[in-house]
């Protein structure tokens, strides 16, 4: 899939997508992504000042995502690979963060709310 034919299909209503594999693709900050659901993906995408209320992120690959400014509230990341993924300035009331993977140590709420993996000062 695309990142143009995510961007439909999410339009469109889907919510659940598999196994995407996006890099470096453009169009992913400053939008609304509430509720959806990436499992088994790669996503080394910029999502700054983007809406990700109640989404998951499951078992991906996300350690060079940008979520600085992000809207986090209520999200879910589990099972992720989280190195370099940038935080700053998200919004994280009610954000759970379960069993992910940095640096070969695995995280969890209490390393996420003590501080945030790589701030991003960029």
């Amino acid at each position: 899939m695309t990142a143009a034919q995510f961007f439909a299909a999410f339009a469109s209503g889907q919510r659940h997508f598999t196994a995407l594999d996006f890099e470096y693709e453009e169009g992913f900050s400053w939008k609304d992504f509430s509720g959806v659901i990436f499992e088994r993906c790669y996503l080394n995408v910029d999502m700054r000042n983007s809406n990700l209320y109640e989404a998951q992120f499951i078992d991906c690959n996300i350690k060079e995502i940008d979520l600085r400014g992000a809207n986090l509230t209520c999200a879910f990341m589990t099972r992720c690979l989280v190195e370099c993924a940038m935080f700053k300035g998200a919004c994280t009331a009610g954000f759970r963060f379960v069993e992910n993977y940095y640096y070969g140590l695995v995280l969890n709420q209490a390393d996420f709310d003590g501080k945030p993996l790589h701030y991003g000062e960029a």
